[in-house]
C-alpha cells in the first residue's frame, strides 16, 4: 500500500528523513533517491574521515561507490544529498563537510541522476549547501519539527530506530527462563552424545523432516512452549550447517526447508541444484523474503540469545546478524555480530559476516519489491520495481578503512542498512 507524505520544503525534506531511512541517522550522508516527484529509496553511509595526506582521493573514491549504489535503484532519476553530523557551523554560515559534499555533488552531476537538492543537519542547526544566503550558524533546528509531516504519517509505522541506543550485548533474560532454557539445551546435548556414542542411527529423511518442522514451528511458540524449544533451537544452532539451513528455511518457506533439507545437511560431492539454491539465499541471490515472517524469526533468536551462555552464543547471534541482513539492517546486524566476535573472534561465520558487512554487500533482493508483475512467481523482469516495502541501505562501518588513503577501494564500504518506501 503506498503512503503519500508532502513535503512542502527543504525542513520538511529533512524532517521526513528519518521515516523513510527507519532510523535516526548519526554522522552520515544519505541519498535520498527519487523518481519523478517522488522518494523510491534511501541510501545511508557513514560520513568519510580521511586521515592521511590526500583527502580529496578518499572523497572521490567514496562518491563514485555511493552514486554506484544509487545506481541500482531500478527506476531512479533523481537524487537529493544530506549530510547528518554532529559537527556545527558555529560562527560560519558554512555547513560542515562542505569539501566532501563537493566532491560527491560533481559526481552526481557527472551521473544520469537530477540533483534536486543538497543539504545538511549539523549539531546547531541546518542548511543547503550552496546556498549564499544561509546566516551564521545556519538556520534553526526547530524548523525540522514539523508537524505536518507526523500529521500524514500512518498511524500504523513502527517506530523509527536509533542504533546507537541498541546495546552492545543482548540483555540477558530473567534466570529463570534462562536457567530453564539451559537446562532443556544441556538434556538435549547429553541425549545427543549418548545417541551418538551408542552409535543409534535415524534415517536421514525422518530427522530432516523433524528438522523442518521444527524449525517452522519456532516462529509461533507459545509462552509454555518457549523454554524447552528454544534449549533445541541452541542445541541445533551449534552443529554444522544447520544454523545456516535454518536461516535459510526462515527466509524462505517451509516447503524449501524441505528441499532444501537433505543437500544442505547431508551434503554430495558437487553442485547439486538443491546445494545452489541454499548458497543463493545465503548470499542474498533469491526471491526476496516475507520481511513479517523475517521479523518472527528475529525476534525468537533474540530471545534465544537472552537465554543463552556466553559460550552457546555467538551461531545464534550470527543467526540474528544474518536475518537483520536479510532485511537489509546492517547496522543492527553489525551490533550482533560484533557481540559474536567479542567472544569468539575467529568463528567461521563471524569472519564471513563481517566481511560482507564491511565490503557493504547487499542482498540481491534488497532492490526489488517483492511484487511479481509477469505471473512467473519471481521477481525477474517485472517491470515495476515499486519501493513500498523494499529496502534502503546504510553504510557505518566502524571498521572500515576510510582513515587509510592507500588501501581505500570502492568496494569497501562497510555495514548497510536497507529499507525504502515510496512518500
Amino acid at each position: 500500500m503506498q503512503t503519500i507524505v508532502k513535503a512542502a520544503n527543504d525542513a520538511g525534506l529533512l524532517a521526513l528523513m528519518p521515516h523513510l531511512l527507519g532510523m535516526h541517522p548519526h554522522n552520515s550522508v544519505v541519498l535520498l533517491a527519487f523518481r519523478g516527484n517522488r522518494t523510491h529509496g534511501a541510501l545511508r553511509f557513514d560520513l568519510p574521515k580521511p586521515t592521511g595526506a590526500r583527502p580529496g582521493l578518499v572523497y572521490k573514491r567514496v562518491s563514485r561507490a555511493l552514486v554506484g549504489f544509487l545506481g541500482k535503484l531500478p527506476g531512479a532519476d533523481g537524487v537529493v544529498v544530506a549530510v547528518v553530523t554532529d559537527e556545527a557551523f558555529g560562527q560560519s554560515p558554512i555547513p560542515p563537510h562542505a569539501e566532501f559534499v563537493g566532491e560527491l555533488t560533481r559526481t552526481v552531476e557527472h551521473s544520469r541522476f537530477a540533483l534536486k537538492a543538497v543539504l545538511c543537519r549539523a549539531s546547531d542547526g541546518w542548511a543547503p549547501y550552496f546556498d549564499l544566503d544561509v546566516p551564521t550558524g545556519g538556520y534553526s533546528l526547530a524548523d525540522l519539527v514539523d508537524p505536518g509531516i507526523a500529521a500524514q504519517l500512518p498511524g500504523n509505522l513502527p517506530p523509527v530506530l536509533d542504533v546507537s541506543a541498541v546495546p552492545e550485548r543482548v540483555p540477558d533474560a530473567c534466570d529463570n527462563v534462562k536457567l530453564r532454557v539451559m537446562s532443556h539445551f544441556h538434556r538435549i546435548r547429553k541425549l545427543a552424545d549418548e545417541v551418538s556414542d551408542g552409535g543409534a542411527a535415524t534415517a536421514p529423511g525422518a530427522l530432516d523432516e523433524d528438522l523442518v518442522s521444527l524449525t517452522e514451528s519456532a516462529l509461533h511458540l507459545s509462552e509454555d512452549e518457549f523454554p524447552e524449544a528454544a534449549g533445541l533451537v541452541l542445541a541445533l544452532a551449534q552443529l554444522p550447517r544447520v544454523a545456516e539451513w535454518m536461516v535459510a528455511q526462515w527466509a524462505s518457506d517451509e516447503v524449501t526447508g524441505y528441499r532444501l533439507a537433505r543437500q544442505s545437511l547431508h551434503p554430495v560431492a558437487g553442485r547439486t541444484s538443491a546445494e545452489i539454491e541454499f548458497v543463493d539465499i545465503l548470499l542474498g541471490r533469491s526471491r526476496r523474503p516475507d520481511p513479517a515472517r523475517v521479523d518472527r524469526a528475529i525476534q525468537l533468536m533474540l530471545n534465544v540469545v537472552a537465554c543463552a551462555d556466553d559460550a552457546v552464543r555467538p551461531t545464534p547471534l550470527c543467526m540474528l546478524g544474518w536475518l537483520h541482513w536479510a532485511l537489509g539492517a546492517g547496522s543492527l546486524a553489525g551490533v550482533y555480530v560484533d557481540e559474536a566476535a567479542s567472544i569468539a573472534p575467529d568463528h567461521p561465520w563471524v569472519k564471513n559476516l563481517k566481511a560482507t558487512l564491511n565490503h557493504g554487500l547487499l542482498p540481491e533482493w534488497a532492490f526489488f519489491d517483492g511484487h511479481d508483475d509477469d505471473g512467473d512467481d519471481d521477481d525477474d523482469n517485472d517491470d515495476d520495481h515499486y519501493y513500498d516495502d523494499s529496502y534502503h541501505c546504510d553504510d557505518d562501518g566502524d571498521d572500515d578503512d576510510y582513515g587509510d588513503d592507500d588501501d581505500y577501494g570502492d568496494d569497501d564500504q562497510g555495514y548497510q542498512d536497507s529499507r525504502s518506501g515510496q512518500y
